[in-house]
């Protein structure tokens, strides 16, 4: 599957405010190769760039501020404390 990240932010961006939390899962369910990218509907898209997405999830939704804290998220600081699950 094809996944335009453009698009599908700007899709968004029309329900969600530009500073709600995004989670791409890039190859997702593949142990070692399994990698989350974390921003914002306004930073997603440059975070991406330019970047094959095989096996992918996207998340969407303030639940990512729970899961791994807004300045996680906002700052683009180091993921994933521990758990491999979202």
């Amino acid at each position: 599957m094809h996944l335009d990240i453009d698009e599908i932010a700007e899709n968004l961006q029309r329900y969600y405010p530009t500073d709600n939390p995004v989670a791409i899962v890039i190859n997702a369910g593949y142990r070692g190769k399994e990698r989350i990218v974390h921003g914002t509907l306004a930073t997603i898209q440059d975070k991406i760039k330019g970047e094959k997405l095989p096996a992918h999830l996207v998340y969407v939704g303030n639940f990512l501020n729970k899961r791994y804290g807004i300045d996680e998220i906002v700052n683009g600081s180091k993921h994933r404390k521990g758990k491999r699950s979202l």
